[in-house]
């Protein structure tokens, strides 16, 4: 993934990778899966989930952004809670393509996200909103690189 990332320069992938094992490291990534544990307000304003397969066996994240309260998310976790929760999706995303791997007999390292903007309206377009779902791609982008592998 990492090499896929930096167009197969060694170099740069390193780099990356070691980048990322030290941010894991710092912010108890492994730890995630186990520990996380999701406030009921999360349940509440972030719809979606895991949800099934696609035709080619990736796992399926279904965001409901539309349906999303992106202000009542922030005012009452924060960012960083925001953050905790996107790790869970990612470490949650590779548990289960290595689930999909041993149960299709075949390399599944990507999953799909299936976006619903049904709803999606200006009330989105929440500056603080924005900001953070900007950082928190950065550091998705940075740290599960080549894990997307459809989106829709």
């Amino acid at each position: 993934r990492f090499l896929r990332a930096r167009d197969f320069n060694v170099e740069k992938a390193r780099h990356l990778l070691s980048e990322s094992l030290s941010w894991r490291k710092k912010h108890g990534v492994d730890k995630v899966l186990s520990e996380y544990q999701m406030p009921q307000i999360v349940k509440d304003y972030f719809p979606g989930g895991w949800h099934h397969h696609d035709k080619d066996g990736r796992p399926i994240y279904l965001l409901r952004l539309g349906q999303m309260d992106v202000k009542g998310l922030l005012k009452t976790i924060g960012e960083d809670g925001l953050l905790k929760l996107t790790l869970h999706v990612c470490e949650e995303g590779l548990r289960l393509t290595e689930e999909a791997t041993l149960n299709r007999g075949k390399p599944i390292s990507t999953w799909c996200l299936l976006v619903d903007l049904e709803g999606l309206n200006m009330r989105h377009l929440w500056r603080p909103g924005i900001k953070a779902l900007l950082h928190i791609i950065e550091i998705v982008e940075a740290n599960y690189p080549e894990t997307l592998g459809r989106v829709l």
